[in-house]
């Protein structure tokens, strides 16, 4: 994956809109990672990632991120937690339908 020229070896890419659900299985500190839009995606292409926890409430939202932009930090406590969803929503526009979001990086702490 790349994102702004850099290359990642490792995360989870997905094509927009995605929601994907992680059972932590066990008690975990934080989730980390750096979030953005692969460089695959259309210039002018816009999308907000975004950490739910299990009951749907917002955990950690990025700011607008375009093609081409470089990647935002993520890091999201987890105590208590049994479940995340990791949402990536592309926003309106001619080129939403290209959106190719990236979670790069990205690891769990878990004891």
């Amino acid at each position: 994956m790349r994102i702004g020229d850099r290359r990642y070896r490792h995360g989870l890419s997905v094509h927009a809109p995605s929601s994907t659900t992680v059972d932590l299985n066990r008690s975990c500190r934080s989730f980390d990672a750096v979030a953005g839009l692969d460089d695959l995606t259309l210039p002018g292409a816009r999308a907000v990632f975004s950490v739910l926890g299990e009951d749907g409430t917002a955990l950690w939202t990025s700011p607008q991120l375009r093609a081409g932009d470089p990647p935002v930090a993520v890091h999201v406590p987890l105590a208590g937690l049994g479940s995340v969803r990791l949402t990536v929503t592309p926003l309106r526009g001619p080129w939403a339908g290209s959106v190719v979001g990236d979670w790069a990086q990205a690891r769990f702490s878990c004891v």
